[in-house]
């Protein structure tokens, strides 16, 4: 589905009709009724949920199963049913004499609260679950980030074609008057031939590096190939993102600088590396150490400081870290760690680096070639000081 300001448009029920796993429907239906206790089955609302029960049967997207279903909006499709159900439900089990209603409505209360706890966006133990609403994540809005994707798309002209990443809804504001283009419904042959003016880069997350059903192609891959192919230069970048325009070869009308700091915690460790009181620490000779999240950086200059801290300082101890792209496809830089050169306690090691070209994705990684006591790593700071 493509979404914006304007709600939902056609597109996923269209996916061909192949049955999906049994007990992604069993759990999907499963926790839809049983926090309830199943009292929509005995009223006429369930039929009205026949639709519904329908397409989770026959389709195979994601967000219409369990957990997805119970995050996105696809949920606005039954939960008034399921609602309506339960009044009409215990009514008839009143009726019947099977249970009190006073009774009923007080055991259905008890396991909407007990479900409630985890599966609601706010509860205790919602982080621990499937359907994790992410929250904190929410609530941290960068604010510095939505300002420059707005100036970004405020200097599109009104009226003008542009490739947008899925979930962009500002690009669809009636206030800018675009025309966006939803990358995973998009022939990449609009981008070569001229139909699509513009191309926004960022922001980035999920939707970003979705592989979508050919012959769209995930919004990396195409910012890649549109650069290599010199249909597109380079009109404005911000805080890590850009704004590409169809045929420019001139300077950049708009910069805003980029910094993002990654923390260990969110680093890929590998053995014997291990997290210790939010750090990596590692040792040994010869073994991969660990691996940054990937992240996204624009052509231009950068600085990259490294946290890190040693219980050996040897002359022949020897670390290395390697800028990788493109899938650790390209190496762009490599940078070596000597023990002889860290003094007690924490380092701060700056790499001076230019990243020359647009590229899928950056990715920083750590080597040991030899290292006698051990080493840890908290962290690694990018900032960009020029385009």
């Amino acid at each position: 589905v493509m979404y914006g300001i304007y709600g939902a448009s056609l597109g996923v029920v269209a996916q061909p009709l192949v049955k999906p796993n049994g007990f992604d429907v069993f759990l999907t239906v499963l926790l839809i009724f049983l926090p309830v206790l199943f009292a929509p089955l005995f009223s006429k609302w369930i039929v009205f949920m026949l639709p519904f029960f329908a397409l989770i049967f026959t389709s195979t997207y994601g967000g219409y199963f369990y957990p997805n279903l119970f995050k996105l909006q696809y949920g606005a499709l039954f939960i008034p049913f399921v609602f309506l159900g339960t009044v009409e439900g215990v009514l008839w089990l009143e009726k019947t004499k099977i249970i009190e209603r006073k009774r009923a409505v007080g055991v259905i209360f008890a396991f909407i609260v007990l479900f409630a706890l985890a599966y609601q966006p706010y509860s205790p133990l919602n982080s621990f679950t499937a359907v994790n609403y992410n929250t904190a994540e929410i609530l941290n809005v960068n604010f510095t980030e939505y300002n420059q994707l707005m100036k970004l798309l405020s200097m599109v002209p009104a009226g003008s074609t542009i490739l947008v990443a899925n979930n962009v809804p500002e690009a669809y504001s009636p206030y800018l008057h675009l025309q966006p283009y939803d990358n995973i419904f998009t022939n990449p042959a609009l981008l070569q031939n001229g139909t699509i003016k513009y191309i926004l880069v960022g922001p980035y997350g999920m939707y970003y590096w979705f592989i979508p059903k050919k012959p769209a192609l995930p919004m990396d891959e195409l910012v890649e190939n549109v650069s290599e192919s010199g249909k597109f230069g380079i009109y404005a970048e911000a805080y890590g993102m850009l704004l590409l325009k169809y045929n420019y070869t001139g300077p950049i009308k708009y910069y805003y600088p980029f910094s993002i700091s990654l923390p260990s915690s969110t680093f890929l460790p590998s053995e014997p590396g291990f997290i210790k009181n939010g750090m990596i620490v590692v040792s040994g000779s010869n073994e991969p150490a660990w691996s940054s999240p990937e992240v996204f950086l624009p052509p231009g200059k950068y600085e990259i400081t490294i946290f890190v801290k040693s219980t050996s300082n040897s002359s022949s101890d020897e670390f290395v870290i390697s800028v990788m792209a493109n899938n650790l496809t390209k190496l762009l830089y490599v940078y070596d760690i000597l023990g002889s050169n860290l003094r007690p306690g924490w380092n701060e090691v700056s790499i001076s680096l230019t990243i020359p070209n647009i590229y899928e994705n950056v990715v920083i990684t750590g080597y040991i070639i030899k290292w006698q006591g051990s080493i840890a790593f908290k962290g690694i700071y990018i900032n960009q000081i020029a385009y």
